[in-house]
């Protein structure tokens, strides 16, 4: 239940770290939590911390996975992160449907690496 190793610790650890531009270390943290307790919202923030990291193909990776447990909510990140992620193209999957070659726009950085 709770505890200093709970995944929430682990989350907000992550998140403290991704503003302070440790992004190495919130990735670790974001990564634990997960492993104790896959939440959309700690993939959400692994996915953006590893666009921020220009690790494009990583995060795709944890995109898709993240397109099986909730679909439309991948789309909708897939279509706010945009040009982070048209470094490699995205390929198609059947739990996202068709990826639309425009979803452009610019990372929201500030969304969770910036104070």
């Amino acid at each position: 239940q709770g505890g200093y190793s709970a995944p929430e610790a682990s989350y907000h650890a992550g998140t403290v770290l991704a503003r302070l531009g440790a992004l190495e270390q919130a990735e670790q943290a974001f990564r634990q939590s997960l492993f104790q307790r896959d939440r959309l919202s700690a993939r959400d923030a692994l996915i953006r911390v590893l666009c921020a990291q220009e690790r494009s193909e990583e995060a795709q990776e944890e995109l898709r996975l993240l397109a099986l447990l909730a679909p439309q909510y991948a789309q909708g990140l897939h279509k706010q992160l945009g040009s982070a992620l048209q470094r490699e193209p995205l390929a198609r999957s059947s739990a996202i449907g068709p990826i639309p070659s425009g979803a452009g726009g610019t990372f929201p950085v500030t969304s969770i690496v910036s104070p």
